[in-house]
């Protein structure tokens, strides 16, 4: 990914798709903030490396946008209040990432690719916290377009999932 590109990836405010959930009215708060990662915030680590900056709307205002946008309330009565509290993207990512020499040969390897959210959904009845997650693997993205289709399908899929938690807490 390159981090010197200064043009914002453009973000949609709705999902591919409407999900409707049987409730009247679907409240949505957004109590996430922005992951704020700098260029030299390096993480000498295996496991995930945060890779949220350089989208327009950034990573959580878009994904409240879409919940709000592209869940649609259509039940006789009841209320579901969703409380976004965390977005995230990450690629996968082992030490020798952090070796140059040897992150030549690894470029085109595949690895894999995240984004999740952690949500409250609170119903009359019941209120539970859930990670919504969606994982591919891949070699590394080419360009901004193949890296905004990826995120644009994984929130569209953690929607997806929000609505079937929402179906399933009736």
């Amino acid at each position: 990914m390159n981090h010197y590109t200064v043009q914002p990836i453009p973000l949609h405010d709705r999902a591919t798709e409407s999900y409707q959930v049987p409730y009247q009215k679907l409240i949505v708060d957004n109590l996430s903030t922005e992951s704020k990662i700098g260029v030299n915030d390096i993480i000498y680590v295996n496991g995930w490396a945060p890779a949220h900056s350089g989208f327009e709307p950034p990573l959580n205002e878009s994904f409240v946008s879409k919940i709000k946008n592209s869940i649609v309330a259509n039940g006789e009565s009841g209320r579901v209040d969703v409380a976004v509290l965390r977005v995230g993207f990450f690629v996968e990512k082992n030490v020798a990432d952090d070796i140059v020499f040897v992150g030549l040969f690894m470029v085109g390897r595949e690895r894999g690719f995240k984004c999740d959210a952690d949500v409250n959904v609170k119903t009359e009845r019941d209120s539970q916290r859930i990670t919504l997650t969606h994982e591919i693997r891949r070699p590394h993205f080419d360009n901004q377009e193949q890296i905004r289709q990826f995120i644009e399908t994984c929130q569209t899929d953690l929607i997806s999932q929000l609505a079937d938690s929402i179906k399933k807490a009736i």
